[in-house]
């Protein structure tokens, strides 16, 4: 929800027009949605909190290792 309102100081930095700004934020939700959907799946199978614990331990593993 932050993006819309960093939006302006962000193309400001790197020079985009509002068209590559509003394709960059649908390609954003888009990845979002679609990982939503199996993720829901998943957790209707296997239950919410062991799919968010290993969410939450693949996040961190891939934070730390960068």
């Amino acid at each position: 929800m932050v993006y819309p309102a960093l939006l302006p100081r962000i193309r400001m930095t790197y020079g985009m027009t509002l068209t590559t700004a509003g394709a960059l934020l649908t390609a954003l939700w888009l990845a979002y949605a679609f990982g939503q959907l199996p993720a829901g799946m998943l957790a209707d199978r296997v239950g919410e909190g062991r799919v968010m614990m290993v969410s939450t331990l693949v996040s961190a593993g891939t934070i730390t290792q960068s």
